[in-house]
């Protein structure tokens, strides 16, 4: 399913070991359009910040700053999203 040495990375980084979370982590990093993470106990959250640490990851904490955090090609992680509508609307 997953290449083995990219997983035992994602573990480094702080990706659980489980497989839940490496099935997740599969999904997350093969997926083709923006994924939403559920994320209650912030293990997603840490270990895509590990993994985009070196693509200067930016962090949008409000609705308002994901539109422009998707006008961007960078990295992005949007944090206490109460209501969610489509950015692209």
């Amino acid at each position: 399913m997953g290449n083995p040495i990219e997983v035992r990375e994602w573990n480094s980084k702080g990706l659980p070991s489980d497989t839940i979370s490496v099935n997740n982590g599969i999904l997350v990093t093969n997926c083709m359009s923006y994924p939403l993470l559920i994320d209650p106990q912030t293990q997603a959250n840490r270990w895509i910040k590990q993994m985009e640490y070196d693509n200067q990851l930016k962090v949008a904490k409000y609705y308002f700053h994901i539109k422009d955090c998707l006008k961007t090609p960078s990295s992005k992680v949007s944090r206490c999203v109460s209501e969610w509508d489509s950015p692209f609307s």
